[in-house]
């Protein structure tokens, strides 16, 4: 029985190891996308404002009440 718990408990501790790992990879992948989403946002922001916009509408108020 004691070698049971001692296996199980390096089984447990490779699943732990193994959740963090692959969350570990997974936040790599988010902040890789995030980086690259960044600097394509970065490169296509050459409008003549300088601001990137896409499906914007802008309506302004005729009366100014509000």
């Amino acid at each position: 029985f004691g070698m049971l718990v001692f296996v199980l408990r390096d089984l447990f501790a490779l699943l732990a190891a193994a959740i963090f790992f692959i969350g570990g990879f997974s936040s790599i992948g988010y902040a890789i996308k995030l980086f690259m989403a960044a600097h394509r946002i970065k490169r296509a922001g050459s409008s003549p404002d300088g601001v990137y916009r896409e499906n914007v509408n802008i309506r302004v108020d005729e009366f100014g009440d509000m």
